[in-house]
């Protein structure tokens, strides 16, 4: 079934939408060594594209982000030193993701990663990956509605609950309010999948590696606490940039 605009709104996710992944659904079957054919791609997406040529979610909520205590951060450590821990970061965080995709494969051999300089944090990760049984990886979504499009990291059941799980790695634990546009990230995906197939996720996780720590943070949160504050912050993105198109990069 698929939700037409004037049905996403604040409420998107309240609404006695009955429809949900059964358990015995949360199957991945891989085509290929590393590729992840999604359930919800096969059953719910095959054929869809969006509408338009939409900015990534990423790029929304960093264009409407108070970006003073970033900018105090460069200042203190100094513009060469913010560049070389934001580029470590990322690099970490690009090979954690690819670890992570194949994680799930059934022929996965961690030692095969063990290269990878994101390897040790996975480590740290992988008895919290675990509990987590997948249902999409790194699947493409979109709103017509919200104009927007992005690739959720993980769909799957955790403790038994339908969640949104976003994978991060952090140089030191996150406070609370540097978590708050993690969730309005995830919050953006579950009205997405609600908008394209009316399944209701309802719990969204950050699963986040600590590179000063040898826990990981996880915090969970219920979606429909952030739907107003994702919309509003959608809402004043399309209002300073009405013109905004993608470019080769989202």
């Amino acid at each position: 079934m698929i939700r037409t605009e004037s049905s996403i709104n604040s409420d998107v996710l309240s609404m006695n939408d009955k429809k949900n992944i059964k358990q015995e659904d949360r199957v991945i079957i891989f085509n290929g060594e590393s590729s992840v054919y999604n359930v919800i791609a096969d059953f719910y997406l095959k054929g869809l594209e969006p509408k338009g040529d939409y900015r990534g979610i990423t790029r929304a909520l960093s264009s409407t982000k108070d970006q003073t205590g970033l900018q105090a951060w460069r200042e203190r450590v100094g513009e060469k030193e913010a560049e070389r821990i934001l580029t470590e970061s990322q690099e970490i965080g690009t090979s954690l993701d690819k670890i992570l995709l194949n994680c799930f494969l059934p022929n996965f051999d961690q030692d095969e990663w063990k290269d990878e300089v994101g390897y040790f944090l996975f480590k740290r990760l992988k008895p919290y990956l675990k509990k987590i049984n997948p249902i999409a990886l790194q699947l493409k979504l979109w709103s017509d509605h919200l104009k927007l499009i992005g690739y959720l990291d993980c769909l799957g059941y955790y403790d038994g609950k339908l969640t949104l799980i976003d994978f991060k790695n952090s140089r030191s634990v996150k406070s609370e309010e540097h978590l708050e546009d993690y969730f309005l990230q995830c919050t953006l995906y579950c009205m997405m999948i609600y908008e394209l197939t009316g399944i209701k996720v309802e719990n969204i996780m950050l699963l986040i590696a600590v590179r000063n720590s040898s826990f990981p943070q996880i915090v969970k949160r219920e979606t429909k606490n952030y739907v107003k504050e994702a919309i509003s912050r959608v809402t004043a993105y399309h209002k300073l940039f009405p013109n905004d198109k993608r470019n080769n990069n989202g």
